[in-house]
């Protein structure tokens, strides 16, 4: 199990009685902005003059209007795209102007205005088209419009190209600028903007706003500003009465309407819609908000609820079929990330695929669909990690390309593979670190456990909706005993908490994680959550919704930096050299299986060095508490009768598997790529004159890392070691680089060697 980096965005609650202002500094809001974000109205959104070409594009469509001109609206196969073509075409219908729409098939046609799409359009009779949520790079497809004699508007919010089409006016907020309030509106949004200048019906505005916030949801735009003014007031006009086609929507997906929120549209309502176009035709999505008859809508609504079972045992089948033949095959890791195919796999949701193989490998991943010797691919990658920057420079190899750093598709030629795979692992080689592959998670602030109560709830609810730059509020707190832990759930893979702070009992739960490791009863555990309401049987109570946990460091962090670098210098040193040391891969699972493996003299593979310090803590009695550095010589004696012992003497039954080597590899990464920590190092010993290698490993963040330096250090010449007494060496010293030490060599030797 990869341990995961928790890391602070550097807030820290400081005073109960003004929480509020806390958690406002913790989003970077200023006092003054408080009443516009915690109050969100339609009132605050970005006015025409500051929006560029809206004017204009309002303009150019009464003109139109006057002239009876018959209006295409082009969208998008994705909920962003159903919304805003849904938008548009009820506020033509409300003009009562001539109106029709077309969205692309995701398998023939595919993204955007395409030639393939234009072969279509030619059969249908209108004047204007006016796209929604694409069009923006669609240079040679307008001009073709514009051929045909057609008038083109386009309404886009993706990236803005060097070079625009030539279409009659632009309506796209990433013409202004970053910092302007409307500047990451979705397309829904900016089809919804566009509509209020149109019409005046407030009950067709109402609608429109309620598509809006769906597909500003649903599109992860960042929900701040103009984003959420929309989500937060859309989301309210939806819990007191949804428009037809949500409602039935709604009803199918089993959503507690007074419970609605961003999470339900999010993960229940979004993937409804989405799956139509991944399997089906996208225009059944928008006809079920466009119906005026309610048993149409119940009948559109049931097939996307089944399309949507549907996607996800399709899904489900070809991530496990991925899995497995990345287990049976190393090729599809050799580039440093996932990169795998089959056969005819459904190209509607191998990205989907992508994205949970990020989350089971922690790398970035791409899956291909192989049919006739063309592999079409979807990437998906991890934070730090440009997938488009990786990709780009292997362009002449693809049949098409295109995205952005995190998400992307591409084309190429099965026989182009594995060249393919050789040029990624070039560039992987150089640029993705071990910071990168490192798993993280953040936090926004270090709170008591006495902040957890009704009063913080309420507090944070005000700061709904939550979403992209405005998550919910992920706390740390530290010392929280424990009075009950188990596994619970259909597939056992939540794990239900009782905790215990200040004679109150607070339950926490922590869902779908496979590998959980149960902590014991009475153990103290430090946290990562949110704070949620729980409602069973109509009762509601506070709880903890976790993110991770880890034993409480002050119980583990004195005990095992010291033992850590006692035994770190050991292993290097025994477990390297011996590669005689026969390996059986029994798993370490808990503490009952020890006295098992131990009597039956088999070997107990454990992870890495962190496991294999909560290994030994957990069944050998030291017989006394460590409290300081000065208990390191008493260390020593118990570690000797340890290792003397002929029951207990576990450094004979421990190895370590991949986790292990590959934790080796990635200081050894790190210190080849950066010698950065090398003079450190070696500036402290420099300043301190003498120290202790223990202390000095103990006092360090990386206290293996550290004893790897000392060890290249001493063999340069660059330091002496006496009595585990480091001082340096003065004097010149030849050259002597760290890949040519025998320190290096021995570590490559020992995990070429696994």
């Amino acid at each position: 199990m990869i341990t995961n980096r928790w890391i602070s965005k550097e807030k820290f609650v400081k005073n109960e009685n003004d929480l509020l202002s806390n958690l406002l500094e913790i989003r970077g809001i200023d006092k003054s902005k408080a009443e516009e974000f915690l109050k969100p109205q339609l009132s605050f959104l970005t006015s025409n003059e500051n929006f560029t070409n809206m004017n204009q594009c309002v303009s150019l469509i009464k003109k139109f209007i006057e002239e009876n001109k018959k209006f295409l609206i082009f969208g998008d196969y994705d909920v962003d795209g159903i919304t805003s073509t849904t938008i548009l075409v009820k506020t033509f219908q409300n003009l009562g102007v001539d109106v029709q729409y077309y969205i692309p098939s995701r398998f023939t046609e595919g993204y955007g205005i395409s030639k393939n799409a234009l072969k279509n359009l030619k059969k249908l009779d209108f004047d204007v088209l006016i796209s929604v949520d694409c069009g923006i790079t669609s240079m040679e497809e307008v001009d073709l419009l514009n051929k045909m004699g057609k008038e083109v508007i386009i309404t886009d919010h993706h990236n803005v190209p060097q070079k625009l089409p030539n279409a009659l006016t632009i309506l796209n907020p990433k013409l202004d600028k970053p910092t302007d309030n409307h500047y990451y509106l979705c397309g829904a949004g900016v089809a919804y903007m566009l509509s209020k200048n149109l019409i005046n019906d407030e009950s067709i505005l109402n609608e429109n706003l309620q598509l809006a916030a769906i597909g500003t949801i649903a599109d992860i735009v960042p929900l701040k500003d103009d984003n959420r003014i929309i989500a937060s007031v859309g989301i309210e006009s939806i819990k007191k009465s949804p428009i037809n086609g949500l409602k039935e929507l709604i009803e199918v997906s089993g959503i507690e309407l007074s419970k609605l929120n961003t999470e339900s549209i999010g993960y229940i309502i979004s993937p409804r819609l989405n799956a139509i176009g991944r399997l089906s035709y996208a225009s059944e999505a928008v006809e079920l908000f466009l119906s005026q008859n309610v048993d149409a809508r119940n009948e559109l609504a049931n097939k996307l609820n089944k399309i949507n079972s549907d996607r996800k045992n399709i899904q489900e089948k070809i991530y496990n079929e991925a899995i497995d033949k990345i287990s049976k095959n190393s090729e599809f890791l050799k580039s440093g990330i996932v990169t795998v195919y089959g056969n005819d796999w459904h190209e509607g949701v191998i990205g989907i695929v992508a994205s949970k193989l990020v989350d089971l490998y922690k790398k970035p991943a791409i899956v291909f669909t192989n049919k006739n010797g063309i592999l079409k691919g979807s990437a998906r990658s991890v934070e730090g990690y440009s997938i488009y920057d990786a990709l780009k420079h292997i362009n002449d190899l693809y049949e098409n390309f295109g995205g952005h750093d995190q998400a992307l598709g591409l084309t190429l030629k099965l026989l182009n593979f594995n060249e393919f795979l050789e040029r990624l692992k070039s560039y992987n080689d150089k640029n993705l670190t071990f910071e990168i592959l490192s798993p993280k998670k953040y936090f926004d602030a270090i709170i008591t456990p006495s902040y957890i109560n009704n009063s913080t709830f309420d507090l944070i609810s005000k700061f709904e909706p939550f979403g992209t730059d405005n998550p919910k509020f992920t706390f740390k707190s530290e010392n929280l005993r424990l009075a009950y832990a188990d596994v619970v759930g259909k597939n056992k893979n939540c794990l239900k908490l009782n905790l215990l702070y200040n004679n109150r009992v607070i339950p926490a739960i922590m869902f779908n994680n496979t590998n959980i490791k149960v902590p014991k009863k009475n153990q103290s555990i430090d946290l990562l959550y949110d704070i949620s309401i729980n409602t069973f049987k109509g009762v509601s109570n506070l709880q903890l919704i976790v993110d991770d946990f880890r034993i409480y460091s002050k119980n583990y962090t004195e005990f095992h930096k010291i033992i850590f670098t006692i035994y770190a210098e050991k292993l290097l040193n025994k477990f390297i050299i011996n590669e005689e040391n026969p390996i059986y891969k029994l798993v370490y699972n808990n503490d009952n299986d020890v006295n098992y493996l131990i009597e039956n003299k088999q070997k107990i593979l454990v992870h890495n060095f962190t496991d294999y310090l909560k290994l030994i803590y957990s069944f050998i009695d030291f017989g006394f508490t460590i409290n300081s550095w000065s208990d390191i010589k008493n260390i020593n004696k118990y570690i000797e009768l340890f290792e003397n012992s002929n029951k207990n003497n576990i450094s004979k039954y421990v190895i370590f598997d991949d986790e292990y080597k590959d934790e080796l590899n990635d200081i050894l990464d790190e210190l080849y790529f950066n010698r950065k920590y090398f003079f450190t190092i070696y500036n402290y010993i420099k300043k301190v004159k003498k120290v202790n290698k223990f202390k000095l490993a103990y006092k360090s963040e990386k206290p293996l890392m550290t004893l790897i330096c000392l060890e290249f250090f001493k063999e340069a010449g660059f330091i002496k070691i006496k009595d585990n007494i480091v001082s340096l060496v003065f004097g010149e010293h030849n050259k002597f680089t760290f890949e040519n030490s025998n320190i290096y060599k021995k570590i490559i030797k020992f995990t070429n060697f696994f």
